[in-house]
């Protein structure tokens, strides 16, 4: 009887370590991310092992090349990018206006139709470039204040008066919004894609709430205001060396391509 007592006690404690051990199994790279995105596919892309600019509408830059970039199908090189040739580019690209066009200090080289028959130079001014090289700016998908732009380490919404008012040219800043984050000590912004924030240290996302949403979503009169926060994106944080894009989309270093789950 001892004996058999023995050996329940020893299955039991083999159980019990077998769902430890099941329950601290490290999750996948790809199962990590799927739990606060929503997986789309894996695709072939060797050009992304550069570090990737921009990457909106179709397109994707790095510091000195732009590439068509298609999810659902390949290219005749077999892969799901391809270069798009740009002749006489005059500096390292900063971003992306869509898939119209790139953008380096001083010129914005816009795409012709046919993107496989390459861009041509444009000179234009951007009240971007004229605050200076510490500013990084980029669209966002929030419809009444589009850019989001960070200065001296400082971020903020911004909203500008459209081409078309003014012709293109001397854009100007006409609403401001200072989101009042203070990053750590020795952290820098890199760069800004859409709504993320990424940082020598980490990855963040700004999040805009209605603040008050209850009366705007229950009167046909009552307008919706609203607010913005900063909040550590982390999943993308903890995995942060495993990142190759976080924006319009998640790209990994498997490149595997994720969907901002809308909250």
């Amino acid at each position: 009887m001892k004996r058999i007592l023995n050996l329940l006690t020893i299955m039991a404690m083999a159980i019990i370590l077998t769902g430890c051990n099941k329950d601290n199994k490290e999750l996948s790279l790809k199962e990590a991310l799927s739990k606060k995105y929503d997986f789309y596919k894996q695709i072939k892309c060797s050009a992304m092992k550069d570090e990737i600019v921009d990457l909106n509408w179709g397109i994707f830059a790095t510091k000195d090349k732009v590439y068509e970039l298609s999810f659902d199908k390949i290219y005749s090189n077999e892969e799901n990018c391809k270069e798009i040739p740009i002749e006489n580019l005059d500096g390292e690209i900063i971003g992306s206006n869509g898939a119209i066009s790139v953008l380096t200090k001083t010129t914005e080289y816009v795409f012709s139709r046919n993107m496989g028959k390459g861009a041509y130079p444009h000179k234009y001014y951007s009240f971007f470039s004229a605050l200076g090289n510490e500013v990084l700016f980029h669209e966002t998908s929030f419809k009444k204040n589009p850019y989001l732009l960070s200065v001296d380490n400082k971020i903020k919404l911004v909203r500008v008066n459209t081409a078309e008012d003014i012709g293109g040219v001397n854009l100007e800043i006409v609403k401001t919004i200072d989101l009042n984050y203070t990053f750590d000590d020795n952290e820098k912004v890199e760069k800004l894609s859409n709504r993320f924030i990424k940082t020598n240290k980490a990855y963040y996302m700004v999040k805009q709430v209605k603040s008050n949403k209850k009366e705007c979503e229950k009167y046909a009169d009552v307008p919706c205001k609203y607010a913005y926060t900063i909040t550590k994106a982390d999943v993308l944080t903890t995995n942060y060396n495993k990142i190759l894009y976080a924006g319009d989309y998640i790209i990994d270093k498997d490149y595997n391509v994720y969907f901002y789950k809308k909250q």
